[in-house]
C-alpha cells in the first residue's frame, strides 16, 4: 500500500532523512522508523536542510522572479534571458557564484549584462555583499565580450539588509536590494518595481 503523498509529516521526515545524508531507501526508512526522534533529527539536520534545500530554492525563486516580474527599470533594460553560473577569479585562485544574471541586447544587437544578483535566504545582507558583486562585475568587464559598465547589482535577502546597504541602494540606481517577507517587497515595504 502506498502512503499518502500529501502527508506533510512524511514528506518532512523524508527531507530530514535526506538532509542527514540518508540517500538510499533503507537509510531513509531507517531514519523514519525511529519514533520520538523527530526533534533530535531536526536538531541535527536543520542547518544542512536550510543550506542544501531552502537556500538553493530561494535562489531559484529569484531566478524565476527576475525574468517574469523585474521591470526594465530594476534591471537597467529589457531582459532577453536570465542565467546563473560562476565567474573565475584567477588572481584569487577561486570562483564566484552568481545566483541571477540578467542579459539583454543593445540597439545594435550586442549582448549586454544588465544585472547580476546574489540571494541569501537566512543572512542579513550588507555592503560586503555589494562589494563582492562589484568585484565580479569588474572581473567580467575585464575579460569578456559582454558590455558591463552599467550592470546593475541586485541583492536578494530572505531576512534583511544593513542600513549601509539600504543607503547605497537608495542613492545608486545601479545597486538595488529586495527582500522576501511572505511576498516580494522592497526594503522599505514597497514593491520593488
Amino acid at each position: 500500500m502506498r502512503p499518502d503523498l500529501r502527508d506533510t509529516a512524511l514528506c518532512h521526515g523524508v527531507l530530514a532523512a535526506i538532509a542527514q545524508r540518508n540517500h538510499t531507501r533503507g537509510g531513509i526508512a531507517g531514519s523514519l522508523e525511529r519514533p520520538g526522534q523527530g526533534p533530535a533529527v531536526w536538531d541535527r539536520s536543520e542547518a544542512t536542510f536550510r543550506s542544501k534545500v531552502v537556500g538553493p530554492h530561494f535562489e531559484q525563486v529569484w531566478r524565476t522572479w527576475t525574468p517574469w516580474y523585474a521591470s526594465p527599470d530594476t534591471l537597467g533594460g529589457q531582459r532577453t534571458r536570465v542565467e546563473s553560473g560562476t565567474v573565475a577569479d584567477p588572481g584569487a585562485k577561486t570562483s564566484h557564484e552568481i545566483d541571477a544574471a540578467g542579459f539583454g541586447r543593445t540597439d545594435n544587437g550586442r549582448e549586454v549584462l544588465l544585472a547580476i544578483g546574489e540571494a541569501e535566504w537566512n543572512e542579513t545582507m550588507g555592503v560586503g555583499h555589494l562589494e563582492r558583486l562589484r568585484h565580479i562585475r569588474d572581473l567580467l568587464q575585464n575579460r569578456t565580450q559582454l558590455h558591463t559598465p552599467d550592470t546593475r547589482l541586485l541583492c536578494f535577502s530572505g531576512t534583511s539588509f544593513t542600513d549601509g546597504l539600504c543607503a547605497i541602494a537608495d542613492h545608486d540606481p545601479r545597486s538595488s536590494s529586495s527582500i522576501l517577507t511572505g511576498c516580494i517587497t522592497g526594503h522599505h515595504g514597497t514593491q520593488p518595481e
